[in-house]
């Protein structure tokens, strides 16, 4: 029975604390660092695809070959691809996994704390934070 209340009381501080959080603070935190995961990928394959510009001969070519080889129909796959580190480069893999934080993770914890919000566990906090003052 004990083991019971405790996971209850744990599940329930979790929600209390989620909910408490700024919902736009949350969300920036997250989204920026989506972006910066993104932008770096992206960087570093610039950085790589000038290399190879610079080595001349058939370099870029067998990359462009290889690339085309491993085309990827949707942005869903691609996510899916990049989290497995499945993609032919890791700056690809690196740009992947930005994407699925900004447009995957960053909405469902902002529904989730929406949720909690609905289901009244901010006013449980802040009644708790009054019956400490």
């Amino acid at each position: 029975m004990n083991a019971i209340y405790t996971q209850q009381s744990v599940r329930k501080n979790v929600a209390t604390n989620l909910a408490s959080l700024n919902i736009a603070h949350s969300l920036l935190a997250i989204l920026f660092v989506g972006l910066v995961l993104t932008v770096s990928g992206i960087m570093i394959e610039c950085n790589y695809q000038a290399n190879l510009l610079n080595q001349g001969g058939n370099a870029l070519e067998t990359y462009q070959a290889m690339m085309h080889t491993n085309a990827i129909d949707s942005v869903f796959q691609y996510m899916v691809t990049g989290i497995q580190f499945q993609l032919p480069s890791a700056a690809g893999n690196l740009q992947a996994i930005g994407l699925t934080i900004c447009c995957i993770i960053a909405p469902t914890i902002v529904s989730a704390q929406f949720a909690l919000r609905i289901f009244g566990f901010n006013s449980q906090l802040t009644d708790w934070k009054a019956s400490l003052a």
